[in-house]
């Protein structure tokens, strides 16, 4: 059994001609590295997403009454 650390299987992923390559080449390079270049870190909207809807009202709610004070 051959195992590839991490660092190594992007660059198999970046190299490869396969197309079921391309949407991850073209995920890493277009959203998360200009992304950590920007901020200093990624975050996805799937992840911003996670919180049930309800939480999101009253963190909004909180939020919004905090920016009044």
């Amino acid at each position: 059994m051959v195992y590839i650390n991490e660092p190594n299987l992007y660059r198999l992923i970046i190299k490869s001609r396969k197309p079921e390559a391309e949407p991850f080449e073209a995920w890493v390079f277009e959203e998360v590295l200009p992304q950590i270049r920007k901020t200093g870190k990624y975050s996805s909207e799937q992840q911003q997403l996670a919180l049930p809807e309800p939480e999101r009202n009253i963190l909004s709610s909180i939020a919004k009454k905090s920016y009044k004070i």
